[in-house]
């Protein structure tokens, strides 16, 4: 079942910011760069004009998508794919759940919940992650790097 953030208590809140965390795979030298972090990429996503959907798997939070329409946080060099990519997502499904196809879904989902007139979506993800395959198997390419080799951009047209 799909529900929106806005309905989620605060537990359920606590566990989204796990499923973040935990998927993110990255280790903080503070509190203070773990809130940095979690204000770049998770709380942008919380205001209205956002889409933050949350899968539920019985009275468990399996997993989440956000993003939005049009494109906000974009690396400069990706700039020239927002026109036919506008959309963007961010999708993250806790451990205990993956490989149960529960990420195509929420993508599935995101999809539909976007405005009729969106070209494209994307994603941005580092270019050595295990999650390139799952982007692939849901129709994203790759469609640029960063000067550096170390970031990806993938989008998915379509109309």
């Amino acid at each position: 079942m799909i529900i929106p953030y806005a309905v989620l208590d605060d537990e359920g809140k606590k566990k989204i910011e796990k499923i973040f965390f935990d998927n993110s795979l990255k280790t903080f030298s503070s509190r203070n760069e773990k809130l940095r972090f979690k204000e770049k990429w998770l709380a942008p996503y919380f205001q209205p004009d956002c889409i933050f959907l949350v899968l539920m798997k019985g009275e468990e939070i399996a997993g989440y998508v956000n993003g939005q329409s049009t494109t906000i946080n974009t690396v400069v060099e990706f700039k020239k794919y927002e026109r036919e990519y506008p959309a963007h997502l961010h999708i993250n499904v806790a451990n205990e759940f993956q490989g149960q196809g529960l990420g195509s879904f929420l993508i599935d989902e995101f999809i539909k919940s976007l405005p009729k007139n969106v070209s494209g979506v994307h994603i941005v993800t580092g270019a050595e992650s295990k999650n390139i395959r799952f982007y692939e198997n849901n129709k994203f390419i790759c469609l640029g790097t960063n000067p550096s080799k170390t970031i990806l951009f993938m989008g998915r047209k379509l109309r």
